[in-house]
């Protein structure tokens, strides 16, 4: 069984390639999860590591680290997925 293209089917365009990258959505999924997972714990404990230090009146310093570590190393993980 052979195909053949009439003359008015030549002027069909070529179908463009779709993008399929599953294991590249998944990766950032589970990136979008982790960070906010890792956000929710900070929040949920943020009294229990305060107290630890006996600093929980200044207890501002543990959100304000933990943004700081997360952008510092956010410029290190980034060229990795390229």
């Amino acid at each position: 069984m052979s195909l053949a293209l009439s003359p008015s089917c030549s002027s069909v365009r070529p179908a463009t390639p779709e993008f399929h990258e599953p294991g590249l959505l998944i990766q950032g999924k589970t990136g979008i999860f982790v960070g906010n997972a890792d956000g929710s714990i900070l929040l949920a404990t943020h009294a229990i590591i305060a107290s630890e230090f006996n600093d929980l009146k200044n207890s501002s310093w543990l959100i304000t680290s933990f943004a700081l570590a997360g952008a510092a190393t956010q410029a290190l993980v980034r060229p990795s997925l390229q």
